[in-house]
């Protein structure tokens, strides 16, 4: 369960087999340049109900797609980040891993604390880039 703090930023990423690790795509990346295949991420800030710990979540397409199912309903709707934590569920392994999004009931209010430490982390945007950067170095 997460409250999710920041609008999502779009990242690409390719899995390099030789090395074990996921790569962030760059603007021009040779790997999507030469056919191969990408999966598409989003980066959000989220409040882990958990641990009450601000984090930064890398969530696959599919949970921002259905998270824009939910702003675009009647009953969930939402302009720009939901104001109630939301459940995410994964279920199965590689290939087949799926993942569902379900509002919560929890809408309560991110302590001051918390909204602090949110506002003190690095903007997304510099986050992307610096990754970019690594896959590009």
């Amino acid at each position: 369960i997460v409250r999710i703090l920041s609008e999502g930023e779009y990242i690409g990423e390719h899995f390099l087999q030789s090395e074990q690790k996921f790569v962030t795509c760059s603007e021009h990346c040779e790997l999507c340049t030469s056919g191969e295949k990408g999966q598409n991420k989003v980066l959000f800030y989220v409040l882990d109900r958990k641990d009450g710990k601000v984090k930064l979540a890398k969530m696959p397409w599919s949970i921002f797609s259905q998270l824009g199912q939910l702003q675009e309903s009647s009953e969930y709707s939402f302009e720009t980040i939901p104001p109630y934590d939301v459940i995410i569920t994964k279920s199965g392994q590689g290939l087949k891993t799926e993942y569902k999004l379900l509002a919560g009931r929890n809408e309560a209010p991110i302590n001051e604390e918390q909204m602090q430490e949110f506002i003190n982390l690095k903007p997304l945007k510099l986050i992307v880039e610096k990754m970019q950067s690594d896959f590009n170095e």
